[in-house]
């Protein structure tokens, strides 16, 4: 493990979790290149714990160019806010807590996601075609959506999302989801 500066680039390699830190002392990221076994369906997981106090951050939600799910873990809901007067992408209402969001291949700039409070957040992003092939789902249906993935995937899902919860390491939550 090492700590990496998030202005410089570097190889990752599979085992190993890396730090960024961001520009903002509120949000830490570990990446994890999976075991190899899993890199044909994931390229890597990262574990965003984000705390912005009682400030409200925006993270806009940009085009994308695969499909990547989130597990929030011992997390509240973030808002969304949508742009050019679309519907909107996302609702709480869809999701309840804690939230597991599916998200496809996004094409354009959707909103953004309003933070406040404390954060932990598993982002799962898988390779262009290993979600169809773990999954059996054709990812044009996911294109420009998100989802609830409990209702995608179904109670699998579900069940790695529960045990998560009363994880407080975060190479534990790296390795159960890995073992998933």
């Amino acid at each position: 493990m090492f700590t990496q500066n998030s202005k410089k680039s570097t190889t990752l390699q599979e085992g190993c979790v890396y730090i960024v830190r961001q520009p903002y002392p509120m949000v830490n990221t570990s990446i994890v290149i999976p075991k190899p076994l899993l890199q044909r369906y994931v390229s890597s997981m990262e574990l965003r714990n984000i705390d912005t106090g009682f400030s409200e951050v925006r993270k806009p939600l940009h085009a994308h160019h695969a499909t990547n799910m989130s597990l929030f873990i011992q997390s509240d809901l973030p808002r969304f806010i949508s742009y050019n007067n679309q519907a909107p992408a996302f609702s709480a209402s869809d999701y309840g807590n804690p939230l597991a969001g599916l998200m496809g291949i996004q094409t354009y700039m959707r909103g953004s996601f309003l933070f406040k409070g404390r954060y932990k957040i598993l982002n799962i992003n898988f390779q262009p075609s290993g979600f169809h092939e773990l999954f059996g789902i054709d990812a044009a249906l996911l294109t420009d959506k998100l989802y609830n993935a409990y209702h995608v995937i179904g109670d699998k899902i579900r069940e790695l999302h529960t045990i998560l919860q009363d994880v407080a390491d975060d190479r534990m939550i790296f390795a159960l989801t890995e073992d998933w």
